[in-house]
C-alpha cells in the first residue's frame, strides 16, 4: 500500500469552513490537502482533508508525548462543520 501523499506540507490559507466554501474546494490529482477551519468557533488542529479520490473529511490534528497525532472525526457532508466543531 503506497504512503498518503500531501500535495502541501503546510496547511493552506483557508476560509471559514462554510458548506459553499467546501463544496468548491479543488480535488487534487493525487495525495491530499488539510485545510485549517478559521472559523472563530473551530477548536486549534481542526482540518478538512481532501483527497484525491474527492473524499472529504474532518480531522483533528493533536499530540500525546510530543508525538504529532491525527484523528479522523467523520466525512463530509455527514459530518456538516458546526459538528465537526462541536465533537472536536
Amino acid at each position: 500500500m503506497p504512503a498518503t501523499i500531501l500535495m502541501d506540507t503546510k496547511v493552506p490559507e483557508a476560509q471559514q469552513s462554510t458548506h459553499a466554501h467546501i463544496k468548491e474546494l479543488p480535488i487534487p490529482e493525487r495525495g491530499v490537502v488539510l485545510y485549517t477551519d478559521k472559523h472563530p468557533d473551530a477548536p486549534k488542529g481542526l482540518l478538512l482533508k481532501v483527497a484525491a479520490s474527492g473524499t472529504k473529511s474532518w480531522v483533528l490534528r493533536y499530540k500525546v508525548d510530543g508525538q504529532p497525532r491525527r484523528y479522523t472525526l467523520g466525512h463530509y457532508p455527514d459530518w456538516k462543520p458546526t459538528r465537526a466543531r462541536k465533537e472536536a
